[in-house]
């Protein structure tokens, strides 16, 4: 049958919390960092955010490039009631019949989402046996096998999709798909047929801009005026954790400015407040930085934005021109603060270890010069991991804190397929426990440990995590109150 029209979605059903109308940050149920920096936020610029969920922009992009195929495209944003109450199968499958679609293309970005796209499939397939169920994301371009083992995923496209949508759009048959690289599939006899390689990656100066309405983006503004937007795509610093490399390539590449000066236009009529760049070097390239933050001035955007950056990369000069911007947070990758972990961390290791907490530290006092919010990520459980080192990396958290930076957020380290430490973990001083599968917990996903190392086992990392995270949440609700007296964070739907 014809490619005619497609169903886009996201599956999701994992009720994410929230702040509503008089609800504050100490008596929120959950220990939740997140919610407190959507307080933080609120209480500095008073902007209104409920959560930090996003018009998924892989859907975007590829409903722009099925459009330009003439291909019809359709979504349903369900994430906006999975985040406030559990959505059954009878209300799945009543929302998905009153489209009319050939196909059903999902993305997948977290195990939550990846166990939730097999209920969506089981349900698609009850609908209409004939209907072709095709997913991508990361976890799919990582677990290609795991997923096309259910009955009910048809097809999969590892890395990204640009170019293998445009061909496999134009090449109808399966006899011409199966050479598109990227592209796995089931034969005619249930083999699985997985591409060794991921997807061609496109020049992004020839690919249109995403179709945020094509993706209900008067239903996602309604309640949260917030969007996920990217600049850039790729990494040059390879990080042996990182999953990002293998799925965006090495190269930093740069979405053309006249496509971000239409999609912030857009935003802005549907009444977007805040987003979050989700680019991995987003401050790196100076010369391109400074355009972007032309191309934002020129257009007199009102969007505020968050940002990650790399400490070592955050001087004055970049702190001044992203001002211009007026963004309201700024994020560094730490990591860790022990030398003895961060000599073994490539684009870390700087000075034995010791240079990156002096680079942090002069990130911080940056950010607040310019009277920017700004935060941090640690991983614990990364190579040479120990009790000490995990005090260390404590201690700098709160010299940061005393030098002004707002929130930290801890994880557990997770290792994903094709990075350094899962091709070679022996030579990194890892033991890991995963398998090809994503891990079934009904935990979140990242509170799990799926490794030792040489000093820590599995479940004294996951420990050490989970104390560090609730001492720091309890010195920022103490620091909460001592800042405000007593009155307390307040978001206002």
């Amino acid at each position: 049958m014809k490619l005619k029209n497609v169903l886009l979605l996201e599956p999701i059903n994992t009720p994410l919390e929230v702040l509503t109308k008089d609800q504050n940050i100490s008596n929120t149920s959950k220990k939740n960092l997140l919610i407190y920096a959507i307080g933080l936020i609120y209480r500095k610029y008073r902007l209104r955010l409920i959560s930090l969920h996003s018009i998924p922009l892989g859907l975007a992009q590829l409903s722009s490039i099925a459009k330009q195929e003439n291909i019809e495209t359709y979504h349903i944003p369900f994430i906006l009631d999975a985040t406030k109450r559990y959505i059954n199968d009878d209300e799945i499958k009543r929302k998905i019949r009153a489209f009319d679609y050939n196909e059903v293309w999902m993305t997948i970005g977290s195990p939550e989402a990846a166990h939730e796209s097999f209920r969506y499939a089981n349900i698609i397939k009850e609908v209409n046996q004939a209907t072709t169920v095709m997913i991508g994301g990361i976890l799919p371009s990582m677990y290609p096998e795991y997923f096309l083992k259910h009955s009910s995923i048809d097809q999969l496209i590892r890395g990204p999709a640009e170019i293998a949508i445009q061909q496999y759009i134009r090449n109808p048959s399966l006899s011409e798909r199966k050479h598109i690289q990227g592209f796995c599939f089931k034969s005619s006899k249930g083999k699985i047929i997985v591409s060794p390689y991921y997807a061609v990656e496109p020049d992004l100066s020839k690919i249109p801009p995403y179709d945020f309405e094509g993706l209900c983006i008067n239903e996602y503004m309604k309640d949260n005026h917030f969007c996920n937007i990217q600049a850039s795509r790729g990494c040059p610093f390879n990080c042996p954790f990182c999953a990002h490399a293998n799925f965006w390539g090495l190269e930093a590449k740069f979405r053309p400015l006249s496509n971000l000066r239409q999609e912030f236009k857009i935003l802005e009529e549907y009444g977007c407040k805040g987003g979050y760049l989700v680019d991995s070097t987003f401050t790196l390239n100076r010369q391109w930085l400074s355009r972007f933050v032309e191309m934002y001035e020129e257009a007199d955007i009102q969007i505020k934005l968050m940002f990650e950056t790399r400490a070592d990369s955050f001087t004055d000069d970049i702190a001044k021109l992203t001002k211009r911007m007026n963004p309201f947070f700024v994020w560094f990758g730490a990591e860790s603060g022990s030398p003895q972990v961060l000599k073994k961390l490539n684009g870390k290791d700087h000075g034995n270890g010791y240079q990156h907490a002096k680079n942090l530290l002069n990130a911080v006092r940056t950010a607040k010069k310019y009277d920017l919010l700004c935060g941090s990520s640690w991983v614990i459980g990364l190579p040479g991991e120990n009790w000490h080192s995990v005090q260390e990396t404590k201690d700098l958290i709160f010299k940061l804190d005393g030098a002004g930076m707002d929130i930290a957020d801890i994880r557990i380290l997770q290792i994903f397929p094709g990075t350094p430490y899962w091709n070679d973990p022996n030579s990194w001083g890892l033991k890991i426990f995963q398998t090809e599968e994503i891990s079934t917990t009904d935990s979140p996903w990242d509170k799990y440990a799926g490794h030792e190392t040489e000093e820590m086992t599995a479940n004294e990392i996951e420990k050490a995590a989970e104390r560090l995270k609730n001492e720091l949440f309890n010195h920022y609700l103490t620091k909460n109150k001592t800042l405000q007296g007593k009155r307390k964070i307040k978001i206002v739907s």
